[in-house]
């Protein structure tokens, strides 16, 4: 898992690879309903979560499936990360 301890919402941006993260989404920008902010996913189209209370981003391959979150990076508590922030590469 990366950690990730000066990122900022202003200049930087994640890239997740297709090959890795495979269903996540179409490559570009994350779409607004794969991302979401909490301890984990709320519906079945979470793909990125980020925990804002511990900082920890997480992937989850089918939202609130069978399939377990899988932590992906550690990043500073409490950023105002949006799906804006995430690209499919």
């Amino acid at each position: 898992m990366d950690s990730v301890t000066d990122f900022s919402v202003k200049y930087d941006s994640i890239y997740l690879e297709k090959d890795v993260f495979t269903k996540a989404g179409a490559k570009g920008r994350l779409k607004s309903d794969a991302f979401w902010t909490g301890d984990s996913a709320h519906d079945r189209s979470d793909r990125v979560i980020y925990n804002e209370d511990t900082g920890y981003l997480y992937y989850d391959p089918d939202g609130t499936g069978s399939a377990s979150q899988k932590a992906i990076a550690k990043l500073s508590k409490h950023l105002s990360i949006t799906e804006k922030d995430f690209f499919i590469v």
